[in-house]
């Protein structure tokens, strides 16, 4: 389904041959599965787009590393019950990346 927000019309048997595809150790290794409704750009930046500018300068983020900060500020808005990602929500997601970089070397 390449647009979350339309309903899949895949079969089943296809649904269980690309679920089939996602390796049983690495199911094991997630503890939770949660599912969420799908957002736009616009619904998941609302309220945290100039700190996330800002992020994207000063820190010079990837495309791919802004989209993860993006995901989990949304997440750490979520658990709080906040309608929209706040500042606060973007300088823990860009400190849980930093750790990423440290700890990995990853982005």
């Amino acid at each position: 389904r390449t647009d979350p927000r339309k309903t899949c019309r895949c079969s089943t048997g296809e649904v269980q041959r690309y679920m089939g595809r996602i390796s049983g150790p690495l199911l094991d290794r997630i503890d939770l599965h949660v599912d969420v409704p799908a957002l736009s750009f616009e619904e998941m930046t609302d309220g945290a787009k100039s700190v996330m500018e800002m992020a994207l300068r000063q820190l010079a983020l990837s495309a791919r590393a802004y989209d993860k900060v993006l995901r989990v500020s949304r997440t750490l808005a979520d658990l709080e019950g906040a309608d929209t990602i706040a500042e606060n929500h973007v300088t823990e997601a860009v400190q849980y990346r930093s750790l990423d970089r440290e700890m990995f070397g990853t982005a």
